[in-house]
């Protein structure tokens, strides 16, 4: 499960739309190997916009991990 929104699934369910929710495993894996917790790419990049310390260079944005605080980078569009 991510470790941000504790889902399994990527995708929202908005009021009125058609259930499109995916299970989503999450992407995006910190890269401590006493932590190693997962979180959806678009969870970890919107909470990592939220945190003033992060910073973007060149598509990359780079901050840390919610759980152990080690540095992370993550692109901003997967492709």
């Amino acid at each position: 499960e991510c470790g941000i929104c504790y889902s399994f699934s990527g995708t929202d369910q908005r009021e009125g739309e058609a259930d499109v929710s995916t299970l989503a495993a999450p992407d995006q894996v910190c890269p401590r190997a006493s932590c190693q917790r997962m979180y959806h790419h678009k969870c970890l990049l919107e909470w990592l916009y939220t945190v003033p310390s992060t910073r973007t260079s060149l598509g990359t944005v780079f901050g840390h991990c919610p759980y152990c605080a080690e540095g992370l980078s993550i692109k901003t569009v997967l492709k």
